[in-house]
């Protein structure tokens, strides 16, 4: 099926476009790619509406060490820390992983105890990464033009799937 036939399904109230296959791939599918296309074009959104000062000022904050200095934590204690809660993550993650039936929990213990590190990552690289994008007027202006691209090609799939 092309383009224009699933959009005159489409029109036409077709209850089965759902299940119809566009290019390769099932509407539905196209619909789920949709949202997450414009949820993505959303997140751009937000972060410019936060601004680059605010980002700024929040990553040279904790390059600075303002939160340890804030709760007069020792920063040797706070290193030790780090090192035991990686130490015991990594026990945790062999346990899991030896002890993994391929059973539902089993998948679900590993993705809790993936996702420890995958959220520490993101918390200490999103905001340097956001950072040196928005020193770079042309990739910020690249990125706004993308995203508005990603929310109409995003909302006219979606719309398709509906």
């Amino acid at each position: 099926m092309g383009w224009w036939e699933a959009w005159t399904r489409w029109a036409a109230g077709d209850p089965t476009l759902k299940d119809a296959v566009l290019w390769g791939v099932k509407v539905l599918w196209w619909a789920r790619i949709g949202k997450l296309m414009a949820f993505l074009a959303g997140l751009v959104l937000v972060v410019d509406i936060i601004g680059p000062e605010r980002i700024v000022a929040s990553v040279e904050r904790r390059v600075a060490g303002g939160h340890l200095d804030r709760w007069r934590v020792d920063r040797r204690a706070a290193r030790r820390g780090v090192i035991v809660f990686g130490g015991l993550f990594v026990l945790v993650l062999v346990g899991v992983v030896l002890r993994l039936d391929s059973g539902p929990l089993g998948i679900l213990a590993i993705a809790l105890v993936a996702s420890v590190p995958a959220l520490a990552a993101v918390n200490h690289l999103l905001p340097r990464f956001l950072t040196w994008l928005y020193l770079h007027d042309r990739v910020v202006t690249a990125i706004r033009t993308a995203s508005l691209a990603a929310f109409v090609v995003g909302f006219h799939f979606d719309m398709l799937g509906s």
